[in-house]
């Protein structure tokens, strides 16, 4: 989705981008219900006026129902004709909306899972709780050399590291690898890299694995903790037996009496591909003013125009007028005498043409961020001797980190040398 808003707010981007005969979207489910879906879908849309009418190929192994995925790839098309009084009055028509036609093409192939619930007696017996993480370390080794590559999930960021450390302690030797959004592409490439020639044993993942990269064949996935999501563990799990006809085989961790039931509840909902339905997100406004911002770098856009092909993307068909005003009103800078940097102009609105156009300051701006607004905030992690990037800290973590802290990512050992409002420098 970031990739594909930023050429289309460049005029490189535009020219490459014409003639298009065909967008596939893989992996659609991951997208549909959140608010980089939103963002997705609505540069789509944007493609219409560049190339016409396109093929939209959708994919997916865990979407539920199919006929929501479809309605969230097709779309509206919209039809109407400017109505002009005498100036300066000027009445545009309401267009006339109408949903794309979209074929569902589904496969009646049974996929065969094997999935155990493991909840070793270390774990189940209360007076071990100190020892809880030792004890599944020690318990994952040894599932780890029986098999010649393993592939491990857990749901946070910090557990990854914890675990893996936890991991090559009771090994004596490092034989795990973390993989999370936190590092840095170049080390995630090298451990992908590494698993699929045969040089590690395991990876410690979170869902940075759970879709699409080409890791090689794994003997088995073991999951720590439910994900508490049926399509997320059908993914995981798949990652082993990735092959036509071929067994996934999977192991649930579950760490406390809550998650034991869980994982039995999904072991159960597994065998019975029983998804969870997805929700597509409707109408949300920090995605809408950015998308903004981007189809008007370019050009100038009438405003009702503008209002009109928002709303053939099927996140924004539901957006009124009046929050789409609102949104413009604020970006045009109706709160700019706020003593905030933030809240200067973005766009100039032409009241008299009814125009709307970006200021440059706002494209600079749009180059430069990372696309829809994260749940969390995170600073860039940095070797203090060359600025190279490493990975990313949560800012959670770094308000309580203090210069000369050490702590281990990616299998290694970091000090922090410096703090700043964006980066955490660090040497090894």
């Amino acid at each position: 989705p970031e990739s594909l808003n930023l050429l289309l707010s460049s005029k490189g981007g535009l020219s490459i981008l014409r003639d298009l005969n065909t967008v596939i979207l893989d992996e659609i489910h991951s997208l549909i219900a959140n608010k980089r879906g939103a963002y997705l879908i609505s540069a789509i849309e944007r493609l219409v006026p560049l190339s016409g009418e396109f093929q939209r190929i959708a994919l997916s192994a865990t979407v539920k129902p199919l006929a929501v995925a479809a309605e969230f790839l097709a779309g509206y098309q919209y039809h109407h004709e400017l109505q002009k009084s005498a100036p300066p009055a000027r009445t545009p028509a309401e267009p006339d909306y109408q949903a794309r036609r979209v074929e569902i093409i589904e496969s009646r192939q049974s996929k065969q899972y094997q999935v155990d619930v493991c909840y070793p007696e270390a774990i189940a017996n209360k007076a071990a709780d100190k020892n809880l993480w030792d004890a599944l370390a020690s318990e994952l080794v040894s599932k780890i050399r029986h098999n010649q590559s393993t592939l491990i999930f857990v749901n946070s960021r910090a557990l990854c590291e914890k675990l893996t450390h936890k991991i090559n302690v009771a090994a004596e030797q490092t034989i795990a690898y973390a993989h999370h959004g936190s590092l840095s592409r170049d080390i995630r490439s090298a451990v992908e890299a590494g698993l699929k020639r045969g040089e590690l044993a395991a990876i410690v993942a979170t869902a940075s694995l759970e879709l699409g990269v080409d890791i090689g064949a794994l003997d088995e996935v073991f999951i720590v903790q439910t994900s508490g999501s049926l399509a997320s563990t059908m993914q995981r799990i798949g990652r082993a037996g990735h092959q036509v006809g071929q067994v996934s085989k999977g192991k649930l961790y579950p760490t406390h009496p809550q998650d034991f039931l869980e994982a039995v509840v999904l072991m159960d909902a597994i065998a019975c591909k029983d998804i969870e339905p997805v929700k597509p997100v409707s109408c949300p406004l920090d995605v809408l003013a950015q998308v903004i911002v981007s189809m008007t770098s370019q050009q100038s856009w009438d405003l009702d125009e503008l209002y009109y092909q928002l709303r053939c993307s099927r996140s924004f068909h539901p957006l009124k007028r009046s929050q789409f005003d609102l949104i413009v009103n604020m970006l045009a800078g109706r709160y700019g005498k706020q003593r905030v940097r933030e809240l200067r102009p973005r766009v100039s609105v032409d009241r008299l043409d009814n125009t709307i156009i970006a200021k440059r300051s706002a494209v600079l701006a749009l180059y430069s961020s990372g696309g829809v607004i994260p749940n969390r905030g995170y600073f860039q992690l940095r070797h203090a001797d060359n600025s190279a990037r490493i990975g990313e800290l949560d800012e959670e973590f770094v308000w309580e980190a203090r210069v000369g802290k050490t702590f281990t990512l990616g299998t290694q050992y970091w000090q922090i040398q410096k703090i700043t409002h964006n980066d955490v420098y660090v040497v090894p």
